[in-house]
């Protein structure tokens, strides 16, 4: 082994790569989320929401996710365990403060998994499929940290969005653990890739900066990050190629 291979293993021996069956399992996890859970928000299983339940699968694969690197997957638990104990003592009625708590610790959560993952993504030895579904993770979990912090904008200022008056959903409902679940995912979503139905609108300096924000990262994160992976991708696999037939 070189002795520049030999660097790099040291210098990932707290964070080993992450397998993509690890990626892949997260990536289902969050489509769940954001596509199908809203779906379930009407129904529960002892007065919690099957919603809430299925969004605890992202906390479960965001864990395991990480499992192979001990520092990563504590710190992971921690703040899972965390976050699914402030919403609990919200859901019971321990108080409106407990939301605020619990959506913090979600967002801590959610920023310290994309981290890691982006991490494990830009000091990969080689670009691989694994590698391409950790980006992909990244991307998806981009637009959950921002309905994060959405959510958090608006329990301080519940007029931070305005709807389109066809979409008869008040806007107090859009906020944690609200009957409205899965509306600022889809608004996150629409931001985050530059849709922009107009039917959710920011309304204040904070919801308007936060929106311009999450659409050029999204943007940005596209064109360079997953454009730049692909790219190398192919060039590896075409090196390959070229090396097997040589």
């Amino acid at each position: 082994m070189s002795s520049k291979h030999a660097s790099h293993r040291r210098r990932l021996a707290f964070l080993p790569t992450i397998k993509v069956r690890s990626y892949l399992t997260l990536l289902a996890a969050l489509f769940i989320l954001f596509i199908i859970a809203p779906w379930l928000s009407s129904f529960t299983i002892f007065t919690i929401r099957v919603s809430d339940l299925l969004s605890l699968l992202v906390l479960v694969a965001g864990i395991y996710a990480v499992h192979r690197s001990r520092i990563a997957a504590l710190a992971m638990c921690l703040l899972g365990a965390a976050t699914v104990g402030f919403q609990l003592m919200y859901h019971f009625g321990l108080g409106e403060s407990w939301a605020v708590v619990a959506n913090f610790f979600a967002l801590s959560f959610l920023l310290g998994l994309f981290l890691i993952i982006e991490y494990d993504v830009f000091t990969a030895p080689r670009v691989t499929t694994e590698t391409l579904a950790g980006a992909s993770c990244g991307y998806v979990l981009m637009a959950a940290i921002f309905a994060s912090i959405y959510s958090i904008l608006l329990q301080f200022d519940p007029d931070g969005l305005t709807l389109w008056p066809g979409a008869v959903i008040d806007p107090s409902q859009l906020t944690f653990q609200s009957a409205e679940y899965g509306v600022l995912g889809y608004f996150s979503i629409a931001t985050l890739t530059t849709l922009g139905y107009g039917d959710i609108v920011p309304n204040s300096t904070a919801t308007r900066s936060t929106a311009a924000v999450e659409a050029l990262i999204g943007q940005l994160y596209i064109a360079i990050v997953i454009a730049r992976l692909i790219g190398m991708y192919i060039s590896a696999r075409n090196s390959d190629g070229v090396s097997q037939h040589a």
